[in-house]
């Protein structure tokens, strides 16, 4: 056990740079890992040869964790590239709204345009039909009166003319 205990103290020194919880994190899984081994009756010697020398875990760990800082700052510039771009297409979608909102007014303005229009052509339609009735009637009204002028002006000469004769 003294030599195992020996391991785990040249693999916390191995494992130098890296932080003090991180480091007891990892003896504490060494350390559970021994006793598991020496609890299924494996000798020291055994252990040693499966764990390894201390100097190549540590540098196992810290090249696992140089790779995973490496993927951390990856992940995190791909976070910054993903917030980067929605923020680019929050820009361009507002401005797509802004536009549909812009040209919505411009055709509601032509419809109501014309619908004023139409509306103003079937009241001036009245208005002129009104008035064609109208100027029809008035027509009527001096034809009339010019029949009856002929025919009073022809009942007239003809009592005239019987007096004479």
């Amino acid at each position: 056990m003294n030599v195992l205990n020996q391991w785990l103290e040249e693999l916390y020194q191995e494992l130098q740079g890296i932080s003090e919880d991180d480091r007891k994190d990892i003896l504490e899984s060494y350390e559970e890992q021994i006793n598991e081994m020496i609890d299924l009756k494996i000798n020291e010697r055994e252990i040693l040869s499966k764990l390894g020398s201390p100097k190549k875990v540590a540098q196992e760990i810290k090249q696992s964790f140089t790779d995973t800082e490496t993927v951390s700052a990856q992940n995190k510039q791909i976070v910054f590239n993903i917030r980067e771009k929605t923020n680019d297409d929050v820009i361009k979608k507002a401005i797509f709204i802004v536009v549909c909102i812009i040209s919505l007014f411009v055709s509601l303005f032509f419809l109501i345009t014309a619908l004023r229009l139409i509306i103003g052509g079937f009241l001036l339609f009245q208005l002129s039909a009104g008035l064609m009735i109208a100027i029809l009637g008035l027509g009527l009204l001096f034809l009339n009166i010019g029949i009856a002028s002929i025919y009073i002006g022809y009942l007239g000469y003809k009592r005239i003319s019987e007096k004479l004769d």
